[in-house]
């Protein structure tokens, strides 16, 4: 799951990222999907800046009810799992809970606190969901104070999730090569539901629409693949089941180096280089264990960071977070994304602006993770490092 956001910059240093999704994929089991593989919504709060920062609280909007709106019928259930470092989970009204850190007393002191590139996950368990399926939003706000100098900050975020009575609509779904040169295809795979019973599977990129549930595409056990014509620019893809009356999509990106530009109307009197030579900020990390955190000072020219981030074994998710602050007065933009199945990996398209600064950030929870990150300059500049 991917979300962006915008907010008034303090300084650089001073930021979380947050970013909540489920343990089932960005999914919110319902009926018999639920009693076979409960959900339980997944918060992960990490630190891409360069000091260490307290989180102070997280509040957490959660739409409560009987209806087809609604996350759960009952917010009291809600619980940290085990273990829960200290942490602790305080309903502070109809629709909200805080999460908070121990208290600065005794053993527990710093509980909040992250240092530079580090994360925390926790997770919230007892969802009582509604049986009906379809989106559903949720609200996060983080709040945090600077260890040192004590500057404090927060943001809010929007997150979708979606409600589904089927335990997996959709798994693997991923390029076999995530970056390609101009004019090579690429095959795109899958693993959707057996053919029993199985819905509508849509693949979408460009102007093309391919029924991918037909035989030509996936197999009787529901193991899909496609080859895509010659690509000549980074193309996104995207696959949208239809189930039960309700659409659930998935995106996936391929990035093309030298691609074709098509324009409308171009006029030059000199030479005019539209895309620059790629910069490698961060190579193919396979088996890595090291946090990875850089700041640049400043982009030369405009541009965009390409991200792929692998996660190397289930349930041990890859962090990844951008922030780019730029314009006057300075403005933040945060993208944070989050790889949490094996040989599943997640891609990220960053915006850059030129002069604007950029830290960078990518860990896995627990054990290694893959992951490469690189510049794409649209013209003649670099990522300008400190």
């Amino acid at each position: 799951m991917t979300r962006t956001a915008t907010g008034a910059a303090t300084t650089a240093a001073h930021r979380l990222a947050c970013v909540l999704d489920t343990t089932t994929d960005g999914l919110v089991h319902t009926g018999e999907a639920h009693a076979a593989v409960p959900s339980a919504l997944r918060l992960t709060v990490g630190n891409p800046g360069t000091e260490t920062l307290r989180c102070e609280r997280i509040t957490l909007s959660l739409p409560v009810g009987d209806g087809p709106d609604s996350l759960t019928s009952d917010i009291g259930r809600l619980r940290l799992a085990e273990p829960a470092g200290g942490w602790r989970l305080q309903s502070t009204g109809p629709s909200q809970v805080t999460v908070l850190p121990a208290a600065d007393a005794g053993t527990d002191t710093g509980t909040g606190e992250l240092a530079a590139g580090e994360t925390r996950t926790l997770l919230l368990e007892g969802l009582a969901p509604h049986d009906s399926v379809g989106a559903v939003a949720l609200g996060s706000t983080v709040h945090w104070t600077a260890v040192v100098g004590g500057g404090t900050g927060s943001a809010a975020d929007t997150f979708i999730v979606t409600r589904t009575d089927v335990q997996s609509l959709l798994k693997n779904f991923r390029p076999k090569y995530s970056g390609i040169k101009n004019g090579e295809s690429v095959e795109i795979s899958w693993k959707g539901l057996p053919e029993k019973d199985r819905p509508v599977y849509r693949l979408y990129f460009d102007m093309t629409e391919i029924k991918a549930d037909e035989k030509t595409y996936m197999d009787k056990d529901g193991n899909g693949t496609y080859t895509t014509p010659a690509l000549t620019r980074t193309t996104a893809f995207m696959m949208l089941v239809e189930y039960k009356g309700t659409d659930y999509g998935w995106t996936i990106a391929v990035t093309v180096s030298e691609p074709d530009l098509t324009v409308g109307q171009l006029t030059s009197n000199g030479v005019v280089q539209l895309w620059g030579v790629p910069t490698t900020l961060l190579g193919d990390t396979s088996g890595a264990t090291s946090p990875f955190t850089r700041t640049y000072e400043t982009a030369e020219t405009d541009g965009l960071i390409a991200a792929r981030l692998d996660c190397e074994e289930d349930g041990k998710a890859v962090d990844f977070h951008a922030s780019v602050t730029s314009g006057s007065p300075a403005t933040t933009r945060t993208t944070s994304a989050c790889a949490r199945v094996a040989e599943s990996p997640e891609n990220v398209l960053v915006p850059v602006p030129k002069g604007a600064r950029v830290t960078l950030g990518m860990r896995a929870e627990a054990g290694s993770y893959g992951g490469q990150i690189t510049w794409f300059p649209l013209g003649t500049g670099r990522l300008k490092s400190k």
